[in-house]
């Protein structure tokens, strides 16, 4: 996949990324905390 924007150290992504599977996991709790706490807030009167 090429690069869209560069910012620092361009260089294609050729096969798997550890760096960027972490990041992506590390997304996705994010997210999946950020989406309980809304749907518990929503739930109280």
């Amino acid at each position: 996949m090429r690069p869209i924007v560069c910012i620092a150290n361009c260089e294609e992504v050729v096969g798997p990324s550890p760096t960027w599977a972490a990041a992506g996991a590390v997304a996705l709790i994010i997210g999946a905390i950020v989406v309980a706490v809304s749907v518990r807030r929503g739930r109280t009167p």
